[in-house]
Parts: structure tokens; C-alpha cells; sequence
């Protein structure tokens, strides 16, 4: 299942590609809830709250890992303690 966390000043703007899950995906699998709107928000927190071990948040960084990186983090945490 895939949630758009989309910014308030981009609904509704040609520019805004974040949409197009919704084309690729249509719901239920995907969600575009907007900031801003208080029904959205609890949406979203409800989402984030209902299985947090498995919820991913995608958002573009100068300091965010790539998926290689992300893939090598979750195989190092996966791995059996040395000498236990």
C-alpha cells in the first residue's frame, strides 16, 4: 500500500507528479492525503501508527540513503550477533 503525503501548496498543480500513484496504483493500494487537512492528517497518522516496523517514508534529501544503502542497513540489522 502506497500513501502520497502530499503538501498542501501542491494540490492541485500541474507540477505536481505525486498524483500519479494513484494512475500506476488506484486505490485502495495507494492514497494521496493532502497536509494541512485535519481528516488527511489523522489518516496519515493512523497509517504511520498501524504498523510502524513496516512503514517507510520516502523524501528527498541531501543526507538520504539510496535503496542499496537502505537494503545493506536492513541485512546488517538482520544479522545474528557475532560471539553470543
Amino acid at each position: 500500500r502506497t500513501i502520497v503525503w502530499l503538501h498542501c501548496k501542491e494540490f492541485g498543480r500541474l507540477s505536481n507528479t505525486g498524483g500519479l500513484i494513484t494512475v500506476a496504483f488506484p486505490p485502495p493500494q495507494s492514497h494521496v492525503l493532502v497536509a494541512g487537512l485535519q481528516e488527511d492528517e489523522e489518516k496519515f497518522m493512523a497509517e504511520l501508527e498501524r504498523d510502524p516496523e513496516a512503514t517507510f517514508v520516502l523524501f528527498p534529501s541531501d543526507d538520504a540513503l539510496t535503496a542499496e544503502e537502505f537494503m545493506a542497513s536492513v541485512r546488517a540489522d538482520a544479522s545474528p550477533a557475532e560471539g553470543g
